[in-house]
């Protein structure tokens, strides 16, 4: 059996090992380096009614797991960045679309998670600069300049 690399990490972009300046010392120049991460998928479980069963129980559990290890590497990510003076921006689905698919390839789904990123695009609401709910000590959102997530109605 082959289980991909999803089950240790969700997202892996740098290496926690080799510090920024170390890697520069190696190339002999000082290197400018930002990052984008683009979480496909939100970074919130919807919420479901699970039936009291072991399966349905266990598959819920999991599928809880893989969005708190997806939000938990970008932390990682972040702490690296933060680091090693790496410029970092985040992307994932807001919360507030609550479009499903009714099929496997549901082209009404897609293009309404298409429409979602135009929309994010044009607001200026697409890239952060910390990760989902990464609060820093002594900021609020007015400091930061959080932005409103626009509202995309089905």
């Amino acid at each position: 059996m082959h289980v991909d690399g999803g089950v240790t990490s969700q997202v892996n972009v740098l290496s926690p090992q080799i510090p920024n300046y170390l890697m520069e010392e190696l190339v002999g120049f000082k290197m400018d380096r930002s990052i984008y991460v683009i979480v496909n998928g939100a970074i919130t479980p919807p919420p479901e009614v699970v039936k009291a069963r072991t399966h349905s129980i266990g598959k819920a559990s999991l599928d809880t797991l893989w969005y708190a290890q997806t939000v938990g590497d970008l932390y990682k990510i972040h702490a690296i960045t933060d680091r090693d003076d790496v410029a970092s921006n985040y992307a994932w689905i807001p919360a507030n679309f609550d479009a499903m698919p009714d099929e496997e390839f549901d082209p009404v789904f897609m293009r309404k998670l298409f429409d979602l990123g135009g929309i994010l695009v044009r607001t200026g609401a697409l890239w952060q600069d910390r990760p989902p709910n990464f609060t820093e000590r002594g900021t609020t959102a007015i400091e930061r300049g959080d932005r409103e997530i626009p509202v995309i109605t089905n």
